[in-house]
């Protein structure tokens, strides 16, 4: 089984991540055979400001993921997957130590 995570975060208008007052419910969904979410109910707990969900990859494809809380606009993503192989490569990547 292939699996992908998905994270939830708790932002304030901004966008900078700010820790839940308070255990917060956040609802996810998806309307694809692309990918079956493990938990469609995951929790940010009171000090944290973040929650990782998980999903099964079924097919390849594209699909969105949307996540919701009480009294919050619902937001989404989109995500892609390609489970065929494809050929691989090397990097190569420059740095210099302090000088």
């Amino acid at each position: 089984m292939k699996k992908g995570y998905v994270a939830v975060e708790l932002a304030n208008d901004a966008g900078i991540p700010i820790k839940a007052r308070q255990d917060m419910t956040i609802t996810l969904t998806t309307d694809s055979n692309i990918v079956n979410l493990q938990n469609t109910q995951l929790t940010i707990k009171t000090g944290d400001y973040f929650v990782i969900g998980e999903f099964e990859v079924k097919n390849d494809g594209t699909t969105q993921i949307s996540a919701s809380a009480s009294s919050m606009a619902t937001v989404s993503t989109s995500v892609t997957v390609a489970t065929a192989e494809t050929s691989k490569t090397i990097q190569l990547y420059v740095f210099f130590p302090k000088f």
